[in-house]
């Protein structure tokens, strides 16, 4: 789950009636740049919370809530903006569909979603993720190795790294996208992600670069 930020965002459903969450999520989403369909667990009062900020041209996004499902079809992706989610697994179990693979997630899991194919990622009961959202071109790789390392990232040695980076981001992201050096910051944090990218992508990892992975058609 991604989003290129903007000028910042903080929102709470408990300021919304039950009624109205649903529709209030799909449109934050939206306004968030991710075009993508929602859908949430029926066994629940939906509920959620979102934030998003800016480090220049880097965003952050969390979202804590109910059980809630975003599929980004083949033809949409096609036409999406040329993203890479960097996400943290929060609370709860999580799937991941993408690339023909199909990924388990537990809490603490590091993830990379391309938004520039489809992808399927939902989660059950309460849970949420913590992101940080880079343009492809500030990267300045070619989108083949940032698909190999979408799949190949859950043993690269530097993901302990970059999840302690996201998960402090968002632990304080209002006060650091205000700071001065939120430029810098973000700045910084495309130079991390393009080093687990490229770690990722050559293969030279701490294990199976496919453990933890399914066949899509598992899921």
């Amino acid at each position: 789950m991604s989003g290129t930020g903007g000028s910042g965002m903080w929102w709470d459903s408990s300021r919304v009636v039950a009624e109205q969450r649903v529709d209030a999520i799909a449109a934050l989403i939206g306004e968030l740049g991710i075009d993508c369909s929602v859908t949430h667990e029926r066994s629940t009062t939906v509920h959620a919370r979102l934030q998003a900020e800016s480090l220049g041209a880097v965003g952050t996004f969390s979202y804590a809530g109910s059980g809630i499902r975003m599929v980004q079809p083949e033809r949409t992706a096609r036409a999406a903006p040329e993203v890479l989610a960097v996400a943290v697994q929060g609370r709860g179990p999580g799937v991941l569909v993408q690339h023909e693979r199909r990924r388990l997630l537990r809490p603490g899991d590091l993830v990379l979603i391309d938004h520039t194919s489809a992808y399927d990622y939902r989660w059950h009961g309460d849970g949420g993720a913590d992101s940080v959202n880079i343009p492809l071109d500030g990267l300045g790789l070619p989108v083949e190795l940032v698909r190999r390392a979408c799949v190949q990232v859950v043993t690269d040695p530097l993901r302990a790294l970059v999840t302690g980076h996201i998960r402090r981001l968002s632990a304080d992201a209002a006060r650091l996208a205000g700071d001065a050096g939120a430029g810098a910051l973000g700045e910084a944090t495309v130079e991390l992600v393009r080093a687990l990218v490229m770690t990722a992508a050559s293969g030279r990892s701490d294990g199976d670069a496919t453990s933890g992975m399914l066949p899509a058609h598992g899921s």
